[in-house]
Formats: structure tokens, C-alpha cells, sequence
């Protein structure tokens, strides 16, 4: 006679269950992970630009010594921390500002510039995208054009939609940060087309960065 195998016997439930993990995450905010028992573990955009930072950094030896040495980058048109004049923002002639830097170290195959508003309500915003910079060059001119020829520089899309420089238009009351990076790179990045996002840019830079140099101005309206 057929006889049905015997019941699986059943797995007990835990004493202890791991709590569930809820992730969250607001509109341009930070994102959250949830605890019962209502502790929260949050990764900021901050921590996570750190991230992103880190893993630009090219991993040769003597990358590790020309990151301890930064570029220094300057500007005729403000001193670092000063205040972005009006001709280089939308409440003027939008004209990206006249910018100069120390020599990089030798094996630099060429340099990139982002600028980004780190005050922004919905996080860092991108003003300005550039690649490809020749290794020999040591500036760049006040109103670099947004059409310029990409066999010299190219330019990626700004955080409002357009190719090239974006200058800061800020409401009353509000002062925010606006810092210029200059990388120099151990490669040059062909692959990065004009009009690439900042996404696609840091993606191409990581682990190439020899060197880094910053420039920050300040900009508002009382």
C-alpha cells in the first residue's frame, strides 16, 4: 500500500529576527536606511561626494605623493574665498572667469575642471564641465566660449540643461559657495563626448587623479 512521505518537519521562528531594513530616500535629499526600534543609519550627499572623491585618485606611488601636493589655482578675478564679480555670473555677463595653475606633476596626461555650487538646496549643482585640457597649458582665458572646439577642450552639460560654463544667479539673502576643481590626470579621456553629464565625468575620472587644485568663491545678493 502507498504511503505519502511524512511532513516536512517545520523550521522554528527566531527568537531574535533580524530587524528589517527599510531604505528611504527624499526628492534630491539624503538617503536613509531604517531600523525598527527607531534608529536610522544616513549617508549624506556630503559623505557620499567623499566617496565619489576617493575613488578618483589614481593608485600609483607617486600618485600618493602628488595628492599631498595640490595644484594652486588661482583667479585674477577674485582671491580664493572672495566674492565672484558680478561679469562672471548670470546677473552680469556670464562670462566664465580667467583662471591659472602651478605645474602638475610630471606624468599628468592632461587636466579637468568642475565647478559646483555647494550651497544648493537640492545639493551640489553643476556649473561647468571641462576635459581634456592639454598638459602643457598652465590657464585658462575669462569667457571661454560654450562652442569652442572640442579637439581642444571639451565641455560637459551643466546642471541647467546647456553645454559649458553656467554662472552663478542667486535670490536675495542667499550666499552660496562656488568651487572650481582642476584635476590633473594620468590619461586623457576620449571616450567622454561632448555634452556628457556630470555622472559620465566622474565615472571617467576614476582612479586617474594625480592632482587636484580648488579655487572657491562666494556669491549672492543681501
Amino acid at each position: 500500500m502507498y504511503r505519502s512521505p511524512p511532513d516536512e518537519p517545520r523550521a522554528r521562528p527566531d527568537a531574535n529576527p533580524a530587524p528589517e531594513r527599510i531604505s528611504a530616500a527624499g526628492p534630491g535629499g539624503p538617503s536613509s536606511v531604517v531600523e525598527p526600534y527607531g534608529s536610522v543609519e544616513t549617508v549624506s550627499r556630503e559623505e557620499a561626494g567623499r566617496d565619489a572623491r576617493e575613488r578618483r585618485w589614481s593608485g600609483s606611488a607617486q600618485a600618493s605623493e602628488a595628492r599631498s601636493n595640490a595644484l594652486g589655482l588661482t583667479s585674477s578675478a577674485f582671491a580664493d574665498g572672495g566674492t565672484i564679480p558680478t561679469r562672471y555670473t548670470m546677473d552680469g555677463e556670464n562670462l566664465s572667469p580667467p583662471l591659472r595653475w602651478s605645474d602638475p606633476p610630471d606624468e599628468t596626461q592632461s587636466f579637468a575642471l568642475l565647478c559646483e555650487d555647494l550651497d544648493a538646496s537640492a545639493g551640489a549643482l553643476v556649473h561647468w564641465l571641462a576635459w581634456n585640457i592639454d598638459p602643457r597649458q598652465r590657464s585658462l582665458p575669462e569667457g571661454y566660449p560654450d562652442d569652442a572646439d572640442d579637439r581642444v577642450l571639451r565641455q560637459g552639460q551643466n546642471e541647467f540643461g546647456a553645454t559649458g560654463y553656467r554662472g552663478p544667479s542667486q535670490a536675495s539673502g542667499a550666499h552660496h559657495r562656488y568651487v572650481f576643481h582642476l584635476y590633473a590626470l594620468d590619461t586623457r579621456l576620449p571616450e567622454l563626448s561632448l555634452g556628457a553629464t556630470r555622472l559620465d565625468f566622474e565615472r571617467e575620472l576614476e582612479h586617474h587623479v594625480l592632482a587636484e587644485g580648488t579655487l572657491t568663491g562666494v556669491y549672492g545678493h543681501e
